[in-house]
């Protein structure tokens, strides 16, 4: 059996000796990891947390003080990604909980190499402006602060500019194409993707297939990505994908395609909602499509997005801990704290006149390590994003 298989089999014994079942976390993690369950039939009573506000619900079912409830007869699927699981196991263990009791769902949805090692990442955030135009994306804010000092800055990564900062990036660093729009709708992204592949670095890759072509994406699939995210058209629209015929034959190629090793082109899929009927099909049986979705450290307002504020105390970033190295490449050369700062409060730098280590030890880099670790005089937008995690 692979890692999935051991988990949902153990999570089922688990709750058959168990009087009540928790997943221990409340963001991204935990809702994704609740829904599989679900799907499975296994039925969760409810989320714990190290913290919480007294009354807070999550799907309907109550969100709980750890401490309260983890000396019952109490069984535990984690829902934290691997930066966060150590805390949670070592708080399970000094409270003398029985391990034989916890499951870790982080092993049904995260890939070992996406687990954060340490190494920095950047985003590549191939053009301003996105046809796609999720409904929770804050695609306008981004296009008007992008260009409202400089209507005629640069809108379009260019495939020079992208080698010229790859070229400067440390030989460790990932490269992700994800950042704040569709890579594809930028002709040069299938180039630019090859590109890093011969540099050595491990590649990321979140896509909705909008702007590639079969022909593309045949000569890209083979390559051992570190990840790769599908994000499918839903049944609202919510998603501006067109639903052609080619986009569900991209979307069935993707799905069904195996590297020479055996190992599947897609690591996960993802919605804003519910998947359309036609997709939906085309998944089942091989990859449950999730719906759990960010504010978008608060640029985006609803009360069905994950949100958190962590308003005192020193703070960690859930996907770089307090490296903070989670960064974001704009077509001009400009580099963002991360690809939620849709509103450009965090500037780093600029890798076409900067080096990588100058950019990341400017005085907006100082500025949010000073506020993460505890100075409220800083305002930033850790403070306000659901990968904030307060530490001790």
């Amino acid at each position: 059996m692979d890692k999935k298989d051991i988990f949902l089999q153990r999570t089922k014994e688990i709750r058959a000796k168990v009087d009540k079942l928790y997943i221990y976390g409340a963001g991204l993690y935990a809702r994704n990891i609740y829904v599989i369950l679900k799907g499975k039939e296994v039925c969760i009573d409810g989320f714990i947390v190290t913290r919480t506000e007294e009354g807070k619900e999550l799907f309907g079912l109550p969100v709980l003080n750890a401490d309260s409830v983890i000396h019952g007869n109490v069984g535990i699927v984690i829902g934290a990604n691997s930066l966060n699981r150590a805390g949670i196991m070592e708080k399970l263990e000094q409270s003398g909980f029985d391990m034989d009791y916890v499951t870790h769902g982080t092993d049904y949805i995260e890939k070992d190499s996406l687990r954060y090692d340490g190494s920095p990442t950047m985003q590549i955030t191939t053009r301003i402006g996105c046809s796609v135009n999720c409904k929770y994306c804050p695609q306008a804010l981004l296009v008007d602060r992008y260009f409202k000092n400089d209507k005629n800055r640069q809108k379009v990564m260019s495939i020079d500019m992208f080698e010229r900062c790859l070229n400067k990036l440390p030989e460790n660093a990932r490269v992700s194409f994800c950042g704040m729009v569709e890579p594809f709708l930028n002709p040069a992204c299938g180039e630019m993707i090859k590109m890093a592949h011969r540099s050595g670095r491990i590649i990321e890759l979140y896509t909705t297939l909008v702007g590639a072509d079969r022909k593309t994406l045949e000569e890209i699939a083979g390559i051992p990505f570190g990840y790769v995210t599908l994000h499918v058209a839903d049944r609202y629209g919510y998603a501006h994908i067109p639903l052609t015929e080619e986009y569900y034959e991209l979307v069935e190629f993707a799905v069904n395609y195996k590297r020479p090793d055996g190992t599947p082109f897609i690591n996960m899929c993802n919605a804003q909602a519910q998947p359309d009927e036609r997709i939906a099909q085309i998944c089942s049986g091989k990859y449950e499509v999730l719906t759990a979705l960010h504010d978008r450290a608060g640029n985006l307002e609803n009360e069905g997005l994950l949100t958190r504020r962590t308003p005192e105390g020193k703070i960690s970033c859930s996907l770089c801990g307090t490296d903070f190295n989670h960064s974001n490449l704009l077509p001009d050369g400009s580099v963002l704290l991360c690809d939620f700062d849709y509103g450009l409060q965090h500037v780093l730098g600029n890798l076409l006149t900067q080096t990588y280590e100058e950019v990341m030890a400017g005085s907006v880099w100082e500025k949010i390590h000073k506020g993460a670790m505890g100075d409220l005089s800083e305002d930033i937008l850790c403070r306000r994003c659901s990968c904030g995690n307060n530490i001790a």
